[in-house]
């Protein structure tokens, strides 16, 4: 240790010293505690004696500047982050606000669709009954056709049978 941090050092002590209430000497101890970090407080050398003092503070160093850097570094990464994340429930919640809508949208579509479908099956079934209809017609149709064929041909036959002269 330096001279000046040792200096320092005793000045801390001093000052805290001071609000320990009294001008005993104040020392560094690390924590007892066995399977634990030991930590560094600040006690007074009086403890459990007969004038003893419960004073008690933890011991935290002054960061070094580069941690003031990295801390400040974090804080406008974290303020960045948080502003993406507020962004992103905002964009998130527009998105399950169009997927509802386009839902919704798609919903009657099929509703739609199904109409359409059974619309086409009676058109479909109609389709086939006049099919089915057209068949018989044109069935019918050629057999009187066959049948007037077979009636102007049965005359035309008598006419060639039947001799010249007796029409």
């Amino acid at each position: 240790m330096g001279e000046s941090d040792k200096t320092n050092k005793l000045l801390a002590l001093d000052v805290i010293s001071e609000r320990a209430g009294h001008f005993w000497d104040i020392e560094m101890i690390k924590s007892q505690k066995k399977g634990k970090k030991q930590w560094h407080f600040y006690g007074c050398t009086a403890y459990g004696g007969p004038n003893s003092c419960t004073f008690f503070e933890w011991f935290d160093p002054k960061p070094p500047k580069r941690f003031a850097d990295v801390i400040q570094n974090l804080l406008e990464a974290n303020e960045s982050l948080s502003n993406d994340n507020h962004n992103m429930m905002k964009m998130n919640s527009e998105l399950r606000m169009a997927l509802r809508e386009t839902t919704k949208k798609a919903d009657e579509l099929a509703d739609d669709v199904d109409g359409m479908v059974a619309a086409n099956v009676v058109l479909g079934e109609d389709l086939t009954t006049c099919v089915i209809s057209q068949r018989r017609l044109r069935s019918a149709l050629v057999a009187v056709l066959s049948v007037l064929i077979a009636c102007v041909l049965l005359r035309v036959v008598n006419n060639w049978v039947v001799p010249v002269g007796s029409v």
